[in-house]
């Protein structure tokens, strides 16, 4: 997990999935390890990530979870960047800004009008 919260992540979320669903395919055991990271993913320098225990929770269930908090810490560094502008924060990760409105409303990360 560290070294997936460490990876710049330059393909944004598409190489995310990507990369999560290789993992998966081609994990050896029950558990991702960073040996079956990509090369340039294990190369970055790990952050210190609590990792939580596994509950119970499949390997599914997991991975989906920590996608969702790296989608949702992308997009808000993003919209932080480009000063909560949707489509400047979309361009940057390289999606549509409609699809980027459904990944907000998706994640809770839409403001309530008010």
């Amino acid at each position: 997990m560290a070294h997936l919260v460490a990876y710049n992540w330059p393909g944004n979320i598409r190489e995310l999935e990507n990369v999560m669903e290789r993992v998966t395919l081609f994990c050896e055991g029950e558990e991702v390890d960073a040996k079956d990271l990509p090369k340039e993913i294990r190369g970055t320098r790990p952050a210190a990530v609590p990792v939580e225990p596994l509950s119970g929770a499949t390997l599914k269930e997991i991975v989906k979870e920590s996608t969702a908090r790296l989608e949702r810490d992308l997009i808000a560094k993003a919209l932080e960047e480009t000063g909560g502008n949707v489509t400047r924060a979309a361009q940057k990760l390289g999606i549509s800004r409609k699809g980027l409105q459904l990944k907000m409303k998706e994640l809770n990360l839409r403001e309530d009008p008010e």
